[in-house]
């Protein structure tokens, strides 16, 4: 499938980054969180197939 999305916002602070960089430091690594720099949230405005 491909997507067409519409950006709706984008944080580079905040509680949900904070909660994104936690569960990557739990997930995959301590420090992992540290490469993540923002939160961004999308709407799917078309889904197409691949072919």
């Amino acid at each position: 499938m491909r997507l067409a999305l519409e950006l709706i916002k984008s944080e580079s602070d905040g509680d949900m980054l904070a909660l994104i960089k936690k569960n990557a430091d739990a997930v995959v690594g301590v420090g992992t969180g540290l490469a993540v720099t923002h939160a961004v949230w999308f709407r799917v405005v078309e889904v197409r197939p691949l072919i």
